[in-house]
């Protein structure tokens, strides 16, 4: 007996801009556009996705190493 494929695998593959770290995979850009888009009028591309991963992953960065104070 299979298992139905889940909507997650079912949508086209997204290409990762060429700029990208090699964490950040065709699966993370899809998510990401499918996340967010529904915040915008105009549609997101692979790039406004890396573009947003990098905000939060320095983010991310900046509250890990605290304040330094």
């Amino acid at each position: 007996m299979s298992a139905a494929p889940s909507p997650r695998c079912s949508a086209p593959s997204t290409s990762v801009p060429q700029a990208a770290p090699a964490w950040v995979t065709p699966e993370l850009i899809t998510h990401t556009l499918r996340v967010w888009q529904r915040y915008y009028v105009e549609p997101l591309k692979p790039e406004d996705a890396l573009a947003m991963i990098l905000g939060v992953s320095k983010l991310n960065r900046v509250i890990s190493e605290g304040s330094g104070a």
